[in-house]
């Protein structure tokens, strides 16, 4: 029997909202993390990350799961699955464990799954 992977989007602790922009070297920390506004910065999380469909991002991420309707500009180096709505816009390259791209989701770069586990799912 095989074993059933699940991926949950856990409520974001933090939120950066629209009409907000930060420009960092890096956001970092272990809790979930909305962004509806603009980042432009690397991100290195051990939880979560939500980027809504107002969000926007210019810059590489290490993410344990991404959830993905807005647009991001950088490489996405994520632990378990990257998720991109059909409202996702990415530019970059991906590397996961798992992909899913709804349809109309829009998606430049190249796509990399890991060894041990890997599946893309298109919907």
């Amino acid at each position: 029997m095989a074993k059933e992977k699940k991926d949950y989007v856990k409520p974001a602790n933090t939120f950066l909202d629209k009409g907000v922009t930060i420009r960092a070297q890096k956001l970092s920390g272990s809790e979930t993390v909305r962004i509806d506004g603009t980042f432009i910065g690397d991100i290195d999380l051990d939880g979560h990350l939500q980027v809504g469909e107002s969000g926007y991002i210019q810059g590489n991420m290490q993410v344990s799961y991404a959830l993905i309707a807005g647009e991001v500009f950088g490489n996405i180096l994520c632990r378990a699955t990257v998720h991109l709505s059909s409202s996702a816009r990415v530019h970059g390259d991906i590397t996961t464990g798992r992909v899913i791209m709804d349809e109309g989701s829009v998606f430049h770069g190249s796509c990399k799954t890991r060894d041990d586990e890997p599946e893309i799912v298109v919907i």
